[in-house]
């Protein structure tokens, strides 16, 4: 459950502050904070899971250097993931990473482990101080002989990957065909890098097959959650590795209120520790804007 909502987004940014208020004196390279900005596109909201938090500190001249990256605050310990400039991006041939890559918060789980998205080169994870390549531009697309592309950003700032218990789940395109690669879901859930859905999926109850897929996903427990659109058919979907694929809410399924359907407009997924889901929906159609589980 890594995904962010507005206010929840405002109340990490309010947490994090008060903890680097009274945390000032700790120092990386002997600088201390000076500023905290995570509002830019290069940062994203700040995520807290279980008492941790994981922020992107943004570039752009306001943070002074040996600031500018990921930081998390586990256990009571603050402690620099990445650093923009400096850390190198693992099996990156001595490239380093760079806050212009980011345009989505960090995804963090229950144990402090975090999981972030580089638009271009990959998705990277972070556990207890190891910095690994989930996927990147070199890794073969599970299922067939295409390499990755590139991997989604969330234009809202949310977190386009998920993380539960050290399992990582995000959305990506492939580079075939180059112009319109095709879109899945992909995940290492049950160990290996295995595709979840993808373009060549028929949506269930339909003769439709998915045509994209939004930034973000959720993953908990075994359920993976997603928003899914097939022209005229946007949905909520849930991917269970025992089970497989199921419907949330699509334009199919009855509004609540018992008149009428939903429409075409689904985002902010959330999956909760009861495997329930709770999803935005807005659009005309079921009374206009509102969340739903």
């Amino acid at each position: 459950m890594n995904s962010s909502i507005s206010l929840w987004s405002l109340t990490c940014r309010a947490v994090f502050a008060v903890l680097l208020l009274f945390h000032s004196s700790i120092a990386f390279a002997a600088v201390t904070f000076t500023h905290v900005d995570s509002l830019t596109p290069a940062g994203g909201p700040p995520v807290i899971r279980n008492g941790h938090v994981a922020i992107f500190t943004s570039d752009g001249g306001l943070v002074a250097a040996g600031q500018r990256g990921l930081f998390t605050w586990v256990s009571g310990q603050l402690t620099k993931a990445m650093e923009s400039g400096l850390t190198p991006i693992p099996d990156g041939g001595g490239a380093t990473f760079s806050l212009s890559d980011f345009r989505g918060a960090p995804a963090m789980d229950g144990n402090g482990d975090i999981v972030f998205t580089a638009d271009l080169s990959g998705i990277y994870e972070n556990s207890s101080g190891t910095l690994r390549v989930v996927a990147d531009t070199s890794t073969t697309v599970p299922g067939g002989g295409a390499l990755f592309k590139r991997f989604w950003r969330g234009s809202n700032g949310e977190a386009s990957a998920s993380i539960d218990n050290g399992k990582v789940a995000f959305s990506a395109e492939e580079t075939v065909p180059v112009t319109t690669g095709k879109q899945g879901i992909y995940t290492n859930l049950r160990g290996n890098l295995e595709r979840v859905v993808d373009s060549d999926t028929l949506i269930p109850n339909t003769l439709s097959f998915f045509s994209r897929f939004d930034a973000q996903v959720d993953l908990s427990g075994d359920n993976i959650a997603f928003t899914g659109v097939s022209g005229s058919n946007d949905g909520v979907y849930v991917w269970n590795a025992n089970t497989g694929l199921s419907v949330v809410a699509n334009v199919l399924t009855p509004c609540p209120s018992g008149t009428g359907f939903f429409g075409n407009s689904f985002f902010g997924v959330d999956i909760l520790t009861n495997g329930g889901v709770v999803f935005f929906h807005n659009d005309s159609n079921c009374a206009g804007q509102g969340v739903y589980t």
